[in-house]
């Protein structure tokens, strides 16, 4: 049985809320190999985490398209738009990041 999303302001921690489907937020959900390299995908509340060769990146909608940070221990830094708007898709996302890191 999954656990219900609760209603904004309801005081519980995003720890205990769901995405659809029931997937806990920060669960590994697949994963996919782009390029060569190994990408854990993980379900988060607002957008998703990819995490590639150890590095963990948050992948969010903001107003003007998909946009990547590199997170660095508690910190983040935006290292750029993937596209101007939000299609959720993890390997599109892992593609830029890749190239990236790469120059392209």
């Amino acid at each position: 049985m999954s656990a219900r999303i609760p209603p904004a302001g309801s005081g519980q921690s995003r720890q205990n809320k769901t995405k659809e489907g029931g997937k806990m937020a920060g669960e590994i959900h697949k994963v996919i190999t782009v390029n060569g390299k190994l990408v854990y995908c993980i379900d988060e509340i607002d957008g998703f985490i990819l995490k590639i060769d150890g590095q963990k990146y948050h992948v969010y909608a903001d107003e003007d398209g998909t946009h990547v940070d590199q997170i660095l221990g508690d910190e983040r830094e935006c290292i750029g738009k993937v596209n101007d708007f939000w299609t959720g898709d993890e390997e599109e996302a892992a593609r830029f990041i890749l190239s990236f890191w790469n120059g392209d």
